[in-house]
């Protein structure tokens, strides 16, 4: 159970069962969704490295930080920039 609320709060965000009204409320606490530091920077790049070496030695653990398609996605279609360069290094 616990599994599949992970893996939809990944596809679809945390707030996917919110009214309207609480999404816009909730958009509007996230004006500043790039300085908050729960995004792992290395997914919103293109992959984690947390992700990659699974079921093998040299594993490394899972991601403190989140990993959603939908912020990734709001990232790459941002154009590139100050605020995008400071994520990056």
């Amino acid at each position: 159970m616990e599994e599949a609320r992970a893996l939809l709060d990944q596809l679809m965000g945390r707030d996917r069962n919110a009214t309207a009204a609480a999404k816009s409320k909730s958009s509007e606490n996230r004006l500043n969704w790039l300085t908050q530091d729960q995004y792992c920077p290395y997914y919103l790049v293109d992959f984690c490295p947390n992700e990659l070496f699974v079921n093998t030695r040299a594993y490394m653990g899972s991601c403190g930080k989140e990993h959603c398609e939908y912020t990734k996605f709001r990232f790459d279609q941002m154009e590139d920039g100050r605020e995008k360069r400071e994520i990056i290094d």
